[in-house]
């Protein structure tokens, strides 16, 4: 199943924000102060990938929350 994940990430890293629209469902984007948090649902594999890729982690607070629910 696809979890619900948030990440923060550079404005200026266009690759990880790319890959996320890409992979991903993008839910909600907030630009401010030279970053974005970006509110996305991945599936498993595509998180490890993502985290794999660009060293990202998503934010503590969402990592067990599903998009079901």
């Amino acid at each position: 199943p696809r979890g619900l994940h948030r990440f923060q990430l550079d404005l200026a890293d266009g690759a990880a924000l790319a890959w996320l629209y890409a992979h991903g469902t993008v839910l909600g984007r907030e630009d401010r102060d030279g970053e974005a948090t970006v509110q996305v649902t991945l599936d498993p594999a595509d998180l490890a990938r993502f985290e794999h890729r660009f060293g990202k982690k998503p934010l503590p607070e969402w990592d067990t929350l599903s998009a079901a629910g």
